[in-house]
């Protein structure tokens, strides 16, 4: 068996549109034969059960489904592909149980178009569809969006569970389309895990008052339900209902896993309630999650609550450092304007070999910025194209007239906005608008101004800084005229918010 682990994921494509089309159904035997040192199988737990499975006089459709369903398991998606094709040649014929396995196969590798094949086998070689294998079919049909497909059938479906509606309800919120997924969940058999799919897709959609709402009618609520308002009311910025849930979740006794963990230090750096992250990373230390993922959001928590040297100490204590970590901490260190460590730090990074990313470069340039080393921050953006290969996007663009209008360029900095590739937008022009109120520079602010209201006529902020640099400049009319724009137009400046601790409980200030 292992010197036929060698067959390629377009083999087991071919081997079933030809079981599929060849009149009769006969397998065309394919010998593929690969040796044991190139199977790259290197999992030390299948090596006696693959041995045994070797040794086997006559292998039939049981056996080899143990085979298929431990390397399923334990991930090996390209031997599980190999091991179908190996069974095709050895004349036995798969049953549900075996094509169940290849389509969660297809849902890993992202390959529909297998996944289609396998549908067509079934129906073709006339295999029974037991209720495992429609619902693993009418689940691939729906993450696939194809839910045209899903619903035909889940219709042909004689038997029904919660299993087949919560798989069509996951695809219908998959796709956006809540008020059809709505019906189907008011039809269907409900279960704990339909009740969270339901509410992820309020929760993943903005809608916190619809989540809310199924939030509380839950008969039963697990961890990722909590998990599911923690998060979702923390990508809404509402940091104080976040913490009540997690108050509430406490209060019923469940503990913090990994997502609670990323959200909650998420929503302590956004809140700036440092106690209560450093509470929430003494549990995390005690319960020893040592998750790169969660130790990113930790150190992501005290860079944005000003304290770059802890978050230093986390990125330290993590053993293997992707390109998460090390672009985490130099965006870190950037907000926080230290820029010659956020430098040092890219630089180690790059003698890892660890290559960086947009995010990484766009925490360099700002950390340029900030600092104000211009000479630093040319090279970069160079190096961005020429060095690493990734090609620079707006927001560099952006960040680089940052750099120059900070310094003063000004008319370099325009240079640098015509000179580029692709028309600027209003976010880089308005990067060059912020330069002129910090330099008074009148002329060019009102020319800039001009050119951004035009791209964007309903940002306030635009608005604003031009009557910020008339008002620095003791134009007071000119200043007045631009307010009075804003509100003929009915242009409404963004209200600010602070958050702001007391007695342990956090209020929320609203400046208009």
């Amino acid at each position: 068996m292992y010197a036929s682990f060698g067959l390629s994921r377009s083999d087991s494509t071919e081997i079933l549109s030809c079981m599929c089309q060849v009149e009769g159904f006969e397998v065309r035997p394919m010998i593929f034969l690969k040796s044991q040192s190139d199977v790259g199988f290197g999992l030390l737990l299948f090596d006696a059960v693959l041995r045994l499975f070797d040794e086997m006089p006559e292998r039939d459709v049981v056996s080899w489904n143990v085979i298929i369903d431990d390397l399923g398991k334990n991930g090996c998606v390209d031997e599980v592909l190999d091991a179908v094709n190996e069974m095709f040649w050895s004349g036995v014929e798969p049953n549900a149980v075996t094509l169940l396995g290849v389509v969660a196969c297809c849902l890993k590798i992202g390959d529909f178009g297998l996944g289609k094949l396998v549908h067509l086998y079934v129906i073709k070689r006339g295999i029974h569809m037991s209720e495992n294998l429609g619902n693993g079919l009418i689940d691939m049909y729906a993450k696939f969006g194809d839910m045209e497909s899903a619903e035909k059938l889940f219709d042909a479906m004689e038997m029904k569970t919660v299993i087949s509606w919560t798989s069509l309800l996951d695809g219908y919120i998959r796709k956006g389309e809540l008020e059809r997924a709505c019906v189907v969940f008011h039809r269907m058999p409900k279960d704990t895990t339909a009740w969270n799919v339901m509410l992820s897709g309020y929760s993943e959609g903005g809608d916190m008052s619809s989540a809310e709402m199924i939030f509380r009618a839950m008969p039963d609520r697990d961890l990722v339900s909590w998990n599911t308002m923690i998060v979702g009311y923390a990508q809404s910025k509402k940091y104080m209902k976040s913490l009540e849930m997690l108050r509430d979740m406490l209060g019923f006794g469940l503990k913090p896993d990994r997502i609670t963990l990323v959200g909650l230090f998420s929503v302590c750096g956004y809140a700036g309630v440092l106690h209560i992250g450093e509470a929430i990373h003494s549990f995390m230390e005690k319960q020893n999650v040592k998750e790169e993922e969660v130790e990113v959001a930790l150190l992501d928590m005290y860079s944005k609550c000003g304290d770059p040297e802890k978050a230093l100490g986390v990125f330290h204590a993590i053993r293997r450092k992707s390109v998460l970590a090390w672009t985490s901490m130099i965006v870190g260190l950037a907000m926080n304007g230290v820029a010659d460590e956020a430098l040092v730090l890219f630089h180690r990074m790059c003698d890892a070999r660890i290559k960086p990313n947009e995010i990484t470069y766009l925490g360099v340039l700002c950390a340029c910025s900030y600092a104000g080393l211009v000479k630093e921050g040319k090279w970069l953006f160079n190096a961005m194209s020429e060095v690493h290969g990734v090609t620079p996007r707006s927001e560099h663009y952006g960040c680089m007239v940052d750099l120059l209008g900070r310094a003063g360029l000004l008319e370099e900095a325009e240079r640098f906005i015509q000179d580029m590739p692709e028309k600027a937008d209003a976010a880089i022009w308005g990067a060059l608008l912020g330069a002129c109120r910090m330099h008074g520079e009148v002329q060019m602010g009102e020319k800039i101004a001009k050119i951004v209201t035009q791209m964007d006529p309903n940002h306030s902020g635009r608005y604003i800084l031009l009557s910020n640099i008339y008002a620095a400049t003791n134009r007071w009319l000119d200043a007045e005229n631009v307010r009075k724009k804003m509100k003929t137009s009915g242009i409404h400046k963004t209200p600010g918010f602070s958050l702001v601790e007391m007695k342990g409980e956090m209020h929320q200030f609203i400046v208009d």
